[in-house]
């Protein structure tokens, strides 16, 4: 079965957290009180399995549990921003599987060489912002 059918397109969905973002932030500065940290569920799951229907379904019954706003975030969208920062699927895939006292010992000798660490910044900051 086509995954178009269960999942919205990757713009559809970052142009809906970039709106939700902006959203938080109006509520935000309209109370100018410290946002409480929240939490944050990873679902793991078998390839072939249809993870974001579950996740969807999740997300709906904690919005009506908590009465709180909760975001979607899937690999998709973490491959989207991934291209939008030029790294190849292969850097997304190997992410922290290479030897980081290694890796940070390279980038130190070589201007040109650039750690884990350099490719996971630009990920972590968008996906901390969408969240």
């Amino acid at each position: 079965m086509p995954d178009n059918l269960f999942i919205p397109s990757v713009d559809l969905r970052i142009g809906s957290l970039e709106e939700y973002n902006r959203r938080q932030k109006e509520k935000a500065s309209m109370r100018q009180a410290k946002a409480k940290p929240r939490p944050c569920i990873t679902i793991s799951r078998e390839y072939g399995c249809t993870g974001y229907p579950t996740a969807e379904l999740l997300r709906e019954r904690l919005m009506q549990r908590t009465g709180d706003e909760w975001v979607l975030i899937d690999k998709a969208v973490l491959e989207e921003v991934a291209k939008r920062h030029n790294l190849s699927e292969e850097i997304l895939q190997t992410l922290g599987a290479e030897n980081r006292i290694l890796d940070e010992i390279l980038a130190t000798f070589s201007p040109r060489w650039k750690s884990s660490y350099d490719y996971f910044l630009p990920l972590s900051r968008h996906v901390v912002a969408l969240a």
